[in-house]
């Protein structure tokens, strides 16, 4: 149990072998600890690949905000 982490964020470059192998093991990664693995992969375009964690951020914010007085939100403007 781990209740702190909500997910695992996998950085890799395009083609990495052993990133390769760890995307592979993220079903049986989520079965043991219940926690959801997003791979991002990296392949030298000018895209912005962390928009895709945007959501996810946001919700693990207000998840551990929930019944506080302020809401915390993900400001992506300021992601590098």
């Amino acid at each position: 149990n781990y209740p702190d982490i909500s997910l695992f964020v996998q950085t890799n470059p395009a083609f990495c072998c052993p990133a390769m192998v760890t995307e592979a093991m993220a079903r049986e990664i989520k079965k043991i600890t219940g926690i959801p693995v997003l791979t991002l992969t990296y392949d030298g375009t000018s895209g912005n690949k962390n928009d895709v964690i945007v959501s996810y951020l946001n919700s693990a914010v207000n998840t551990a905000n929930a019944g506080k007085s302020t809401n915390l939100a993900v400001d992506k403007t300021k992601a590098p």
